[in-house]
């Protein structure tokens, strides 16, 4: 992850992370969502720490198990991390 994340020092461009949790079916849609947010917070405050971005420049979301990638469930415990760009 450190690795990954310090090479996004090289592209200083603008934009924002976008960091999204998601889960299984396991569990209420409730508490879903909030483990969901949870996952997506943990890994945005260590993005943060290595990349030493703004908390502004981060878009922290739970979806739930709204998003599954498969029937097995340890494939939709999961948290995407994504450098979105500025269009401007």
């Amino acid at each position: 992850f450190e690795a990954w994340a310090a090479e996004w020092h090289l592209l200083r461009a603008d934009g924002h992370w976008e960091v999204v949790g998601h889960t299984d079916d396991s569990g209420s849609d409730k508490a879903n969502r909030q483990l969901s947010q949870d996952r997506a917070q943990g890994v945005a405050d260590r993005l943060m720490e290595v990349v030493r971005c703004s908390p502004s420049n981060v878009v922290v979301r739970g979806e739930g198990s709204d998003q599954p990638l498969g029937k097995i469930p340890a494939q939709n415990r999961r948290v995407e991390v994504r450098w979105v760009p500025s269009m401007q």
